[in-house]
């Protein structure tokens, strides 16, 4: 596998510049430079490269500007190298989407607990101001959508089952609500909801059998089919009844305690959250994202809102880690076979501050596991201390001129050598907390 990439030509004595993937202390890279410095076309070059090394690239792109369509790929690199996959409202531009309570696979995942704390901390991501009462009822919420999945932490066996979305979640929710105003007790809705969920298999059951009735022209095929309508038709009237009677039955001789213990009020600011989430078809797993192992897997997100944007990173990054760790044959491996780009100055500050971010984890064990991440960002200050010692190899393109002497402090630059930089022509690089030296960028003559 290829491991030694060649990036330039020293601009002082003209020797060929390359980096060694298995001579550098970990595989993260960062990216300084101002719009227009070559910032992007330079973290282009290195997915070419991570390409031709079979590496599996993920690389969430918030602008549109990673794709193949878009051009600035070396003419060796094929089309097939790429898999594009789009997040969007509309189902017939976008083609993935997550679904974001799954149960981490493996018995030392955390299981549905572990599901549910990260579940909540997504779903702040819309709300960043919900208080305890709310995520206290959210947590309960969750773990009941579980339960009703047949899903619960206690069973590890229980894990690997269908995982409930957030359309499920809302249906919860509702329940909870229709509840609290109807005066019945929350358990009748829980009957309520286990019917029409078998009612939905037997529609399933039913269309299948039309189906097969049709292709084969068979009045056998046919017989059967109206004989299961006919049964079908049967089993909703049976749950129009039940429900009726469960119903009479509540009001007639219901207790009087609290119907559920969520306020209503609780339950009214947590709902318009969950349904612009069912709403926006981006959390529902369906069609699911099915990243390829060697490929360059584009994950576009632009046109989104921001906070659809951190949330689907937090779940990119969870997942990203999550598989290097379980993929990983074996620990501190000489090159890596994941890495991840961050090419959006924003997402960047965002994820690298914050403590529940799987983000400082890929920085900080990363390379154990035999990931790595490139960092693009416009100046030094939009990366943390604690991910900037954390990276092996320092790309410093120009930046303005309001951002010279704070790229000059934090990277501790000699002054006069980042002032005159050409933009997508020149950079200054540092590996492994080396000296800069001053490149020109992909020449070789």
């Amino acid at each position: 596998m290829q491991h030694n990439y060649l990036l330039g030509t020293d601009s002082d004595n003209d020797e060929v510049v390359d980096i060694d993937l298995t001579k550098i202390a970990n595989f993260n890279f960062s990216f300084v430079g101002m719009s227009g410095s070559g910032k992007t076309y330079t973290i282009k070059k290195m997915l070419e490269n991570f390409w031709r090394s079979r590496i599996t690239v993920f690389a969430p792109d918030t602008q549109g500007d990673l794709s193949y369509i878009d051009g600035d790929y070396s003419s060796d690199i094929p089309q097939e190298a790429f898999v594009e996959n789009k997040f969007h409202y509309n189902d017939e531009i976008g083609n993935c989407s997550i679904n974001f309570l799954e149960v981490p696979k493996g018995r030392d995942s955390g299981g549905v607990l572990s599901a549910v704390r990260d579940a909540v901390y997504t779903i702040k991501l819309f709300h960043p101001s919900m208080g305890i009462q709310q995520s206290a009822a959210l947590r309960s919420l969750l773990e009941e959508t579980y339960q009703r999945a047949g899903i619960v932490d206690s069973d590890p066996g229980t894990w690997s089952l269908n995982a409930p979305d957030v359309s499920d979640l809302l249906e919860t929710i509702k329940d909870h609500k229709k509840a609290i105003i109807s005066g019945v007790q929350k358990t009748v809705f829980d009957e309520i909801h286990k019917m029409r969920k078998e009612l939905v298999r037997d529609q399933v059951k039913l269309d299948n059998l039309y189906a097969k009735a049709a292709e084969s022209q068979s009045q056998s095929s046919r017989d059967k089919a109206e004989l299961s309508e006919k049964e079908f038709d049967a089993n909703v009237e049976a749950l129009v009844e039940k429900t009726g009677e469960m119903i009479r039955s509540e009001i007639r001789h219901g207790k009087t305690e609290q119907v559920t213990d969520i306020k209503l009020s609780v339950i009214e600011n947590i709902e318009p959250i969950i349904s612009d989430m069912v709403k926006s078809k981006l959390f529902c797993g369906r069609p699911p994202l099915r990243p390829e192992k060697g490929r360059i897997n584009i994950l576009n997100m632009k046109g989104l809102v921001e906070q659809e944007m951190l949330a689907l990173y937090h779940i990119i990054l969870g997942r990203t880690f999550s598989a290097a760790v379980q993929t990983c044959r074996q620990l501190n491996p000489k090159t890596p076979s994941m890495m991840i780009v961050f090419d959006e100055a924003k997402i960047v500050q965002h994820v690298s501050r914050d403590s529940m971010s799987p983000f400082p984890r890929i920085i900080t064990e990363g390379r154990k596991f035999g990931l790595g991440a490139l960092i693009g960002c416009q100046i030094p200050a939009q990366i943390s201390d604690e991910i900037r010692r954390n990276i092996s190899a320092f790309f410093q393109l120009p930046v303005v001129r309001e951002s010279q002497d704070e790229s000059r402090r934090k990277l501790k630059l000699p002054k006069g050598m980042i002032e005159g930089l050409i933009a997508r022509k020149e950079a200054l690089l540092s590996l492994n907390g080396g000296e800069y030296r001053k490149i020109d960028m992909w020449r070789f003559t």
